[in-house]
């Protein structure tokens, strides 16, 4: 109470947010199996493209995604098996996001047409 008034919102502590459950999370990503049946590559693609390019703040997720995968890195000249496997591995993930967004695309529209006729070259065979 302030001279007379009552202000329970102001001097009350909010109760924290509890932590996390990461167990739950990680419980609930193994579970999600993705059917490749259902789930198609036209999907995926828009999936990945309204995911990592629909806003600035997406782009930028992206971006630190390949540089923390190290897709254009080269690899030092000594460097722990066990380090090189799991550089490798990440470059995997960042190499199949990256064909998740780009290389599927030609696939929605199909392989190239070839001209069904000749062009005219401007030569009278006859």
């Amino acid at each position: 109470m302030f001279n007379g008034f009552h202000f329970p919102f102001v001097f009350r502590r909010r109760d924290p947010a509890p932590p996390p459950d990461v167990v739950a999370f990680m419980e609930h990503v193994r579970r999600a199996k993705i059917d490749e049946e259902v789930y198609t590559e036209r999907e995926r693609l828009a999936d990945f493209k309204l995911t990592f390019q629909s806003h600035p703040a997406n782009e930028r997720v992206l971006y630190q995604i390949m540089h923390w995968g190290g897709l254009f890195d080269t690899s030092p000249d000594t460097i722990a098996p066990d380090g090189l496997q799991r550089r490798e591995g990440r470059r995997e993930l960042a190499a199949a996001i990256m064909a998740a967004l780009n290389a599927e695309a030609p696939a929605m529209i199909g392989p190239p047409q070839l001209p069904t006729e000749e062009p005219e070259t401007g030569e009278d065979n006859g």
